[in-house]
């Protein structure tokens, strides 16, 4: 419900000029940035934010090169996010030349984010924080080029699994699903994720073996 209604501020709330930023909403638990972009002239945007910023978050944009994978700068932060050249050619029935807007929701608490069926278990931890990236209040989903997701642990040393929250799992409540997305790196300062759709990722690691006769595998397991 909450991510819904943050949609809906970024969806609505008018942007003075075409290709501005602005941050919508700015408080201790959540962040909402949102940029318009335009199909045809949309060059990629990597967006982060990290502690040791002046502002606390940044937009990096390109207008006159081609977008390039990589450009995200993965240590410093708390998290990232690098979205393709190739982004608005997944929108449904938005035509060149017409605008859209990217946003952005960091949450700097999980707490909106628990997973019944895992809580009760004790497998795994959500261990990084949690962003959003989504395109107006469309769907976008088999990207040809992935996004990428960069996070940096708040307690090193677990197996990190690559996340997005579904909405569907537990009965409507939601849940981590591990479809879409693939570990790249894991190193001491940060984990890197790729991601073929849009949507809330995370990162969780798992901090205890489970027996795999106890455990519900059907879509997600965690060892």
């Amino acid at each position: 419900r909450l991510v819904a209604a943050l949609q809906d501020v970024a969806r609505d709330y008018n942007i003075p000029a075409a290709n501005a930023s602005i941050p919508l909403i700015e408080t201790d638990f959540v962040s909402l940035d949102t940029v318009e972009v335009q199909r045809g002239e949309f060059s990629g945007i990597t967006y982060y934010e990290s502690t040791s910023t002046s502002n606390g978050r940044k937009f990096q944009r390109s207008t006159l090169q081609a977008f390039k994978h990589g450009a995200l700068d993965k240590r410093g932060l708390d998290v990232g996010i690098e979205l393709p050249d190739s982004l608005l050619d997944h929108v449904s029935g938005l035509e060149p030349g017409s605008t859209t807007r990217v946003n952005f929701i960091t949450y700097q608490t999980n707490n909106f984010f628990t997973d019944k069926s895992l809580a009760d278990g004790g497998r795994v931890d959500n261990n990084t924080r949690v962003i959003s990236a989504f395109v107006g209040n469309t769907s976008v989903y088999n990207l040809t080029d992935p996004a990428t997701v960069v996070f940096t642990p708040l307690q090193p040393g677990y197996a990190p699994q690559c996340v997005f929250w579904d909405n569907n799992l537990n009965d409507g409540f939601g849940g981590w699903n591990v479809d879409g997305c693939t570990l790249v790196e894991d190193t001491t300062d940060f984990v890197s994720c790729e991601c073929n759709h849009l949507t809330s990722f995370s990162v969780v690691f798992v901090s205890a073996v489970t027996d795999a006769a106890s455990s519900n595998c059907s879509v997600r397991c965690w060892f």
